[in-house]
């Protein structure tokens, strides 16, 4: 008869000693206690005389160790007594033998049905690792799609609205952003990346041409703008006009700037010519006006100092062409002074 496990109730071959499923040591039987002293309590053994000494009862029964496989224990032999009989266990299908004790052990026990040893072979295999989703299934939440859906439909019509209110609002954001940022989105974030860090480099390849050529006094032509030499100028003749005449309608000559095209956000600036003794023969100018290729006037103020001026100037869109006259001039008390006027310096700045 199969002894059943007091742990996991599984049933396993009569006389093991540790269940084969779950572990549990299986000997605590009443039979082990009580089978010796029994046996130790009857007559004499057979073909003895009568009254002959019984085995000594009184002699402590041996302590068992719970730990160690369990030994059959029986009383004291004597050479009268035949041995008990031992009950032996039925052998194992034949599988892989313990690693502690050598007791062979079915392929699919999980411990040693003889001392309790977890057998690596009869552990429970790992299932099959869950399969991992793709970032884009794991974005969509393709999952939960249905269980989703079905919690939306679920909602009052007030929320289901406020989710599309919600929704459309987003898009106008957006839909407002891409009008904002244009068809260059790159050009747009440099520009306001340039806005922060207020970075201008000076236009290259600009060339300057008189207008008319005949206005230039001596040799001091409009290259002289460009050079950055502060000894060189562009000057031309100038009388102070009576009242203050309208943007490009100043006296004078005027210098025509040609560049690539490209948005114009600042002017640098010196006024008359750097040589003290001569500076106050001049006419020193005030006020520029710039012409834009469209026709438009703009004015530039500035001041009389000879040092170098910055002047805000945004053409808000790229051009190739800016058109430079004297509007008003600032006129000493030296009575040696004549009727010129002229810059030093004429520099362009655009974003990089």
């Amino acid at each position: 008869m199969n002894d059943v496990c007091t742990g996991c109730g599984e049933p396993n071959p009569p006389g093991t000693q540790f269940c084969l499923f779950c572990g549990i040591y299986l000997g605590w039987d009443e039979r082990d206690g009580d089978a010796a002293p029994a046996a130790r309590a009857e007559t004499a053994p057979d073909g003895g005389p009568e009254g002959a000494p019984l085995a000594d009862t009184t002699a402590p029964i041996p302590q068992r160790d719970v730990t160690m496989p369990l030994a059959v224990t029986r009383a004291p032999e004597t050479a009268a007594t035949p041995p008990a009989p031992v009950a032996t266990a039925p052998a194992v299908t034949s599988g892989r033998a313990c690693p502690n004790c050598g007791h062979e052990n079915g392929p699919d026990r999980r411990f040693c049905g003889h001392c309790g040893q977890v057998l690596a072979t009869g552990a429970p295999a790992r299932g099959p690792e869950p399969r991992r989703r793709g970032w884009w299934s794991r974005l969509l939440r393709s999952d939960t799609r249905l269980a989703r859906r079905a919690y939306r439909r679920s909602l009052p019509p007030l929320y289901r609205w406020r989710r599309v209110g919600v929704t459309a609002l987003i898009a106008a954001v957006v839909l407002g952003g891409f009008a904002v940022v244009g068809s260059d989105p790159v050009g747009w974030t440099m520009d306001r990346w340039y806005d922060v860090t207020n970075r201008l480099d000076p236009v290259r390849d600009v060339g300057a041409q008189a207008l008319p050529e005949d206005s230039v006094i001596g040799d001091n032509d409009p290259n002289g703008l460009l050079d950055a030499d502060p000894t060189t100028a562009w000057v031309t003749g100038w009388t102070p006009p009576e009242g203050r005449p309208s943007c490009g309608d100043g006296r004078g000559g005027r210098v025509v700037l040609t560049f690539p095209e490209t948005r114009v956000r600042e002017l640098h600036v010196i006024t008359g010519v750097t040589d003290p003794s001569d500076r106050p023969l001049q006419h020193i100018p005030t006020q520029l006006h710039v012409q834009l290729p469209d026709g438009t006037c703009r004015t530039v103020d500035l001041t009389r100092a000879p040092e170098l001026q910055e002047v805000p100037f945004d053409t808000e869109r790229a051009v190739g062409r800016l058109t430079i006259s004297i509007g008003e001039t600032y006129t000493g008390d030296d009575e040696r002074i004549q009727d010129v006027a002229g810059l030093s310096q004429l520099t362009l700045l655009a974003r990089p």
